[in-house]
């Protein structure tokens, strides 16, 4: 019986399922890509506007809400290019104005 449930479940979350057409798919597509680039470019601009410096002890790895360095290699393996060469500039601000992160997440590999 509780098999019969589940399949009918499912028929009935099929039927429910709202029907996007081919333009709307587009428009979310366009939306996610605006999203995703936006908060690489977002996070690229904290770092260069707010560099690590030495002299007032600021360094971003205490940071718990900062990306990890999963969420970023994906985009860098993305099929799109537009998140690839974001996330590469990303990389590139990270090195040059919180290079903490990039050699915390070094010793952590060395460990």
């Amino acid at each position: 019986k509780s098999t019969a449930n589940a399949g009918k479940n499912k028929k009935n979350k099929a039927e429910n399922a709202p029907v996007v057409n081919e333009s709307e798919k587009e428009e979310m597509e366009e939306c996610y890509e605006r999203v995703i680039l936006s908060v690489l470019s977002g996070v690229g601009w904290l770092v260069q506007c707010y560099p690590e410096t030495i002299a007032a002890e600021q360094s971003y790895v205490d940071m718990e809400s900062f990306p990890d360095s999963s969420s970023i290699s994906r985009i860098l393996q993305s099929s799109r290019g537009s998140f690839r060469r974001e996330a590469y500039n990303l990389v590139g601000k990270i090195c040059q104005f919180a290079p903490s992160l990039i050699l915390s997440e070094s010793a952590s590999h060395l460990k």
